[in-house]
């Protein structure tokens, strides 16, 4: 994760807790324009720091101006096929980000919309709103025994102006970081009981 910026960029915005300054926790994007994602509240992908089942996964892709992608599978077996949760996991938070090189400038940024879903119809879209190229969505009811998907659309990516990072192509590299857990904190070596974001 460390030997690309990217993917720390994705799990430090998977990590907050949505708290805002109102009080209210806000699970879902566009991020707070005075909180961000909330509080950062770090987490360890090992036994000890998730819920038994877990699993947390990170990804990149380079996509391309209109197209329709796969940012990341929550779930692929060993041939990389997407199964469905385990039926006791109650949460999964995924986050995308993607370096915008037309922000500084007066060239139109990239609109890259996320779109997570279940196999019972229920759908969550991610709005392009500031800070462009930070989007989350976090679901913590009816989660477990369900086959999620995620697809990303590359709705309008502009040529980039930045030297060095995809110059003058209309081309961005999205980054995911996602996570799923049980969240009833009884692992005999895991988190402890009450401990629930």
């Amino acid at each position: 994760m460390a030997r690309d910026v990217g993917y720390l960029h994705a799990t430090m915005l998977l990590m907050g807790d949505g708290q805002l300054r109102s009080g209210s926790v806000a699970e879902d994007t566009p991020p707070d324009p005075d909180w961000g994602m909330g509080r950062l509240r770090m987490r360890m992908f090992t036994a000890k720091g998730m819920d038994f089942p877990w699993l947390a996964r990170v990804c990149a892709v380079e996509v391309s101006d209109g197209d329709v992608f796969t940012p990341c599978n929550p779930n692929p077996d060993a041939n990389g096929i997407n199964q469905a949760l385990p039926a006791d996991v109650d949460e999964l938070k995924i986050a995308t980000f993607w370096f915008e090189p037309n922000l500084a400038t007066t060239e139109a940024p990239a609109i890259i919309k996320f779109e997570a879903s279940d196999q019972l119809g229920r759908v969550e879209n991610t709005a392009p709103q500031y800070p462009v190229g930070a989007q989350r969505l976090w679901f913590t009811d009816n989660v477990g025994g369900r086959l999620w998907s995620l697809i990303g659309t590359a709705e309008s990516i502009p040529a980039s102006t930045r030297s060095g990072y995809y110059h003058n192509q209309t081309k961005r590299k999205v980054y995911t970081s996602l996570f799923w857990e049980d969240s009833d904190r009884d692992d005999e070596d895991g988190l402890p009981a009450g401990d629930i974001r």
